[in-house]
């Protein structure tokens, strides 16, 4: 089995995939393809067309022929490398279609519909005609290297697809981001950023940190399941000095033990809440959570660690390159 699926899904919703045009979408919505949620199944939901269904589903063709086709037209959310697509069949048993293939086009992404189908775009061919089956999860791994913003999803003859997931790598457009000109988010998804890895998401994606906007709610972040290992936690060392803010030990989860307060922090009545020194800190602080590890890559080079649970990471800064100063005398 590929592994591409650990990689973000360039095409779903929440982060900004579009269906922009379904050749025909008379049972079910195309807009259904790029939910971030599984598909569902209601035995006893009807609507005036037939049966509800999850997924984006066409009506039938009564043209006989090996080229009778519906096709669909995705803006991505951001633009990247397609390594890998999930053509999900969830709940299409008899009305499932027999083939899909994939096209992807580099166009800006204000590009209007009758442009994407005019000759004048050209497009490139990721996975050629391929047979699929109902209910059920088709992976197909992608080679190509192609920069992609669209892509146009075509199945023969007719039927429904539950959910197209499109994995693959950000490669983001720097002159729509503004380039050195403005302050820009380098931990972010559109950005190139990534979440290398971490040591656990039970509950939440990792690729929930970096993704745009506020978290809607707790599943919309990065969540980890409750820990019960035996052996001690060890807090981490948060660094301090004057000027930076208030830093304070992440105290154990077993609050039936005693941690000391960190090296700023004075003494206080309560154990686990230390109480910052106002020569060193100056002002209040919050405990951190307990140490779980991930490792994020701004723009895709080298990465970093921190300790923390949360919905986003926003790491604001200039992409501008200059020379390294020499040490301070």
């Amino acid at each position: 089995m590929s592994d591409f699926r650990d990689l973000v899904d360039l095409a779903v919703d929440k982060l900004g995939g579009h269906v922009l045009w379904a050749s025909d979408d008379f049972f079910a919505g195309k807009e259904n393809l790029l939910k971030s949620t599984a598909a569902v199944f209601l035995e006893h939901e009807y609507t005036d067309r037939g049966k509800w269904m999850d997924g984006w589903e066409s009506l039938r063709k009564r043209a006989v022929g090996r080229d009778i086709r519906d096709e669909a037209i995705i803006r991505l959310g951001v633009p990247g490398i397609v390594r890998g697509v999930v053509v999900d069949t969830s709940f299409f048993r008899g009305n499932f279609p027999e083939a899909f293939e994939l096209e992807a086009c580099q166009m800006r992404s204000d590009t209007s519909v009758e442009v994407l189908q005019s000759s004048a775009t050209e497009w490139v061919k990721l996975e050629p005609r391929t047979p699929i089956e109902g209910n059920t999860l088709n992976f197909f791994d992608v080679s190509s290297e192609f920069i992609a913003t669209h892509l146009r999803l075509i199945i023969y003859p007719d039927g429904g697809v539950a959910r197209l997931r499109v994995h693959g790598t950000v490669a983001p457009d720097w002159r729509a981001l503004g380039g050195a000109k403005n302050e820009i988010d380098l931990a972010a998804l559109e950005s190139g950023g990534e979440v290398l890895s971490c040591s656990d998401m039970f509950f939440g994606s990792r690729h929930n940190l970096i993704m745009p906007g506020r978290g809607v709610n707790m599943g919309d972040g990065w969540e980890t399941k409750r820990s019960r290992r035996p052996g001690p936690a060890r807090p981490p060392r948060w660094p301090c000095s004057p000027g930076r803010g208030p830093i304070a030990a992440a105290p154990s989860w077993d609050s039936r033990r005693r941690r000391p307060p960190p090296r700023c922090c004075a003494p206080s009545s309560t154990a686990h809440r230390p109480t910052p020194s106002p020569s060193c800190c100056g002002r209040s602080t919050s405990s951190p959570p307990r140490p779980i590890c991930w490792c994020i890559s701004p723009t895709g080079r080298g990465s970093s660690a921190r300790s923390t649970s949360a919905n986003s990471i926003r790491i604001p800064m200039r992409l501008v390159t200059s020379e390294r100063s020499g040490p301070e005398k």
